[in-house]
């Protein structure tokens, strides 16, 4: 007889969850700009692209917010084994609109990629509800057109003496690198980490610059994210997103220098 009831509350149990516990992670649905239209970009413009990231519960870890988005950009629709995108031309931390933390922004520098292209772009989260803790949105897609240029105007006063060229800061500032077993700016620096602890790769440089990330997976698999911006002294992060156990080794290259820091994932 006890055990018929002790039976009859673990049914009880599995079948009316408390409303806390359930996992639920509304759809993430495209702002702009509509998927398959041509976006003007100039220049040293970029393109901007905007999507929902609403906050989701989780099991493991409770509620998720905007933090846990992504943004990855593509000229191939093509994926790995781990579900992202196989060439990614730009993977970058989404970030919340002035209208909404619940609406996120990327953006690609126009230059980037060719005039005429199509890109291809998603917004991820980071969410171990799923399969290698990254889940993906719809793909959707834009191409590239330069706008109509202006008949240039002709001055009635002499024309003033042209600036001198602007250098590339990216040499020149001071940088920092580290790795960490997190995702937000107060991660400190680690050198191992758990099985299950997402891994950021840390990047800040005092002035303006335009750099590249490539991760060493243990296995030897190295995909680089290239091209990527980063305003004056802002730290940025890019997500390890494998979970295999061994040594990562993580190199940043901006203005010719070239910076690598290793971490390790434990295996239990």
């Amino acid at each position: 007889m006890r055990r018929s009831i002790a039976a009859a509350v673990v049914v009880f149990a599995m079948v009316v969850p408390s409303a806390a516990d359930a996992y639920y992670a509304p759809p993430i649905e495209n702002i702009g700009p509509p998927s398959g239209s041509a976006v003007l970009a100039s220049v040293g413009s970029a393109v901007k692209v905007e999507f929902t990231c609403p906050r989701f519960n989780t099991e493991y870890i409770g509620v998720k917010d905007y933090e846990a988005y992504w943004v990855e950009f593509s000229l191939s629709t093509v994926t790995n084994s781990e579900g992202e995108f196989a060439s990614p031309v730009r993977l970058e931390r989404a970030k919340p609109t002035a209208a909404s933390d619940e609406r996120c922004e990327g953006s690609l520098a126009s230059e980037s990629v060719a005039r005429g292209s199509t890109v291809y772009w998603r917004a991820t989260r980071i969410n171990c509800e799923v399969a290698s803790c990254n889940e993906a949105g719809p793909t959707w897609s834009f191409s590239v057109a330069a706008p109509t240029p202006v008949a240039p105007t002709v001055p009635t006063s002499p024309s003033p003496s042209p600036a001198a060229p602007r250098g590339p800061s990216s040499g020149e500032g001071e940088v920092t690198v580290y790795l960490g077993c997190g995702t937000t700016r107060h991660t400190k620096a680690a050198s191992i980490c758990g099985k299950n602890q997402p891994i950021g790769a840390f990047f800040r440089d005092s002035k303006e610059a335009v750099y590249t990330v490539c991760v060493r997976y243990p296995g030897g698999t190295k995909p680089c994210v290239h091209s990527q911006r980063a305003e004056a002294g802002v730290l940025y992060v890019n997500t390890l997103k494998r979970h295999s156990a061994g040594r990562y080794a993580v190199t940043w290259t901006v203005g010719g220098r070239r910076f690598e820091r290793h971490i390790v994932r434990a295996g239990t």
